[in-house]
């Protein structure tokens, strides 16, 4: 199994790193946008010799809830990657997480669609954590022939794991992008969690999903009010106005 992190600058080969192989270093500047991660690369086809860099997006999450002071900042560690999945180095991710503690005032949210994961770093989580799942719908025939994650009630069972475990954190779901759902089944599931918040937005890359009505995301949306804080993506809109366009 390998990570792929780009072309070989020599002869344009695509390069794949073999994780338990991978010779890696860390850059993280907790005043910038991105993490950076070198990778020193032999190339399949030329054999030489190359590094190969990737960024993982560390975003400011615009979080405007009581969970939160105004005078913090929310950082979406990886926004544009999973750094829990099994295939992620584990060296990465503690590096990654050893960073963030040095600047422990910050608040972080971590996302990912494997949350049992989360258990094997219990112990390097910085104080003002926030874990998070994505789960687009409660319909997992919906999804398996699009991801290779586990599946939505999969992850929404691991994460009842990981709240019952000793990792001390705030707990939030992303249901972005918004799929088809049942949503008394899909509310009634992340009712059973400790939820201190829920992101929910709609597909924003037109991957042609199967996506809801505007009538039942408005019905869930109605249902998830009744328990947990809503924090809606602007792009929810498109689903909201679905009928009208």
């Amino acid at each position: 199994m390998g990570y792929y992190v780009g072309d070989c600058p020599n002869c344009g080969a695509r390069l794949i790193v073999e994780y338990e192989k991978a010779n890696n270093y860390f850059e993280l500047d907790l005043s910038s946008s991105h993490l950076e991660i070198t990778y020193i690369v032999k190339c399949w086809k030329c054999n030489k010799i190359v590094e190969a860099t990737i960024w993982a997006d560390i975003d400011e999450f615009p979080l405007k809830i009581n969970l939160v002071p105004e005078d913090k900042a929310v950082i979406f560690v990886c926004s544009g990657n999973d750094m829990f999945t099994n295939y992620t180095p584990t060296e990465a991710t503690k590096t990654i997480l050893l960073k963030c503690n040095e600047a422990p005032e910050n608040y972080y949210l971590f996302q990912t669609k494997n949350p049992i994961m989360f258990l094997q770093y219990e112990d390097l989580y910085p104080p003002n954590t926030i874990l998070g799942i994505t789960v687009e719908t409660d319909n997992d025939e919906l999804v398996k022939a699009i991801t290779k994650a586990p599946l939505p009630t999969e992850r929404l069972h691991d994460f009842e794991k990981v709240q019952h475990s000793n990792i001390k954190a705030y707990y939030m779901i992303s249901i972005e992008p918004k799929m088809k759902c049942n949503p008394e089944r899909f509310a009634s599931l992340l009712k059973q969690l400790d939820l201190d918040f829920v992101s929910i937005g709609a597909d924003s890359g037109k991957n042609r999903l199967s996506e809801p009505s505007a009538s039942e995301v408005y019905r869930l949306l109605d249902l998830l009010k009744q328990f947990t804080f809503i924090v809606p993506k602007k792009n929810l809109n498109r689903l909201l106005n679905k009928e009208k366009n």
